[in-house]
């Protein structure tokens, strides 16, 4: 497949840009071969895309409108996965991650069940965090109102 840049693309940020954009910020480890950070770039538009597009705030990202911080995030995602590829989002299996299987009963029921990721996926915070590209992506996002309807 060609790499395509764009909003329907393959990726939402060209070489050039990333290039530039780390050789402002003096980053050293995204040099190398021009396929493995189009790769890169390929698989940190897939993360974005997954991860927040259904939280984008319109007033700010739109297939019109691409902005710089929405570019800066995905470059930053894409140096991990320069330097690591897979590491945006690793197979539980090969990443280490833990497992915790828990039991509860209550009375003469009994319910098993495993959580990847330990207590932080129980609670949420299984996924990676990424200081400066989640806050770069967290400007572009819809705020979260806190509130859950509650059934009783």
């Amino acid at each position: 497949m060609a790499f395509t840049v764009g909003w329907n693309g393959n990726s939402l940020v060209s070489v050039e840009y990333a290039d530039q954009h780390f050789a402002d910020r003096g980053v050293t480890a995204w040099t190398g071969d021009v396929a493995v950070k189009q790769g890169a770039l390929v698989r940190a538009t897939d993360y974005v895309r997954a991860m927040f597009v259904p939280r984008f705030n319109p007033d700010k990202v739109s297939a019109d409108l691409l902005p710089d911080t929405l570019l800066a995030a995905v470059s930053e995602y894409a140096l991990v996965e320069f330097k690591t590829p897979g590491g945006l989002v690793p197979q539980p299996s090969e990443s280490g991650v833990e497992t915790v299987v828990t039991k509860e009963k209550v009375g003469p029921l009994e319910t098993t069940y495993a959580v990847v990721g330990g207590a932080n996926a129980a609670t949420g915070g299984g996924r990676k965090a990424f200081p400066v590209a989640d806050a770069l992506i967290a400007r572009l996002l819809l705020a979260s109102v806190g509130l859950s309807r509650v059934i009783r």
